[in-house]
């Protein structure tokens, strides 16, 4: 700054001087010769401060567009970082938006997996609920044919009132009554069902013989 002062003072005095001396030598002094010297230096001097003010002048102007620059580039890089921030808070929601969709997503197959167990679940109580009442169905049956064959036996060795009991050279008081259909004598060796022609006979407690070895009161049903 102070050099421009400097040179403009120095500007100031050479302009007074070249329009003030000039001025007066013009005014008066009659040399034709020496007045066209005198415009010529003075045309050249004002050419000459003309160039040394404009030199100034365009260092300023170099000058402001630098810090126009600068305001620019400091525009420029802060446009650059909101971009940037943008851009990162961009990514941000993305990542938010896909951890939300992949927590969805194994939500959605956990619950999927539970199904599928509770369906499993539910089909093998079923299942089981089925085959419980299968086999119930079929001991019922079982037991329901046991007692239409205990029936059928009895009333068939009623009716036939089976003959060896009558033919037989024992008295009834000596038949053993565990075996109500069949005179097998109270005293008699152990007897195997090989020993007895009939098959599948009321059997009572207490079996000497253990002919009703299932308990089920019928004897040797095999």
């Amino acid at each position: 700054m102070k050099s421009k002062i400097s040179w403009f003072k120095i500007l100031l005095g050479i302009l007074f001087f070249w329009f003030t001396v000039p001025y007066l030598i013009i005014k008066y002094t009659k040399n034709k010769k020496l007045k066209a010297g005198l415009v010529t230096g003075w045309v050249l001097l004002l050419l000459l401060s003309v160039g040394l003010n404009a030199s100034p002048a365009k260092n300023q102007s170099t000058t402001v567009p630098k810090n126009v620059a600068g305001v620019n580039e400091k525009k420029i890089t802060e446009d650059e970082n909101v971009k940037k921030e943008a851009l990162k808070q961009q990514e941000i929601s993305h990542k938010k938006a896909n951890e939300t969709e992949l927590q969805e997503v194994k939500q959605e197959a956990v619950k999927k997996v539970l199904d599928e167990k509770q369906k499993e679940e539910i089909a093998r109580a079923e299942q089981t609920k089925k085959t419980n009442e299968e086999a119930d169905n079929q001991q019922a049956l079982e037991n329901e044919q046991k007692d239409q064959e205990k029936e059928n036996i009895q009333a068939e060795q009623e009716k036939n009132n089976i003959s060896s009991k009558s033919n037989s050279s024992v008295s009834n008081n000596d038949c053993n009554p565990s075996y109500p259909t069949l005179c097998i004598p109270t005293n008699s060796p152990d007897l195997d069902c090989k020993d007895i022609p009939q098959k599948r006979f009321p059997v009572l407690q207490p079996d000497r013989h253990g002919l009703d070895r299932d308990k089920d009161g019928i004897g040797c049903e095999k």
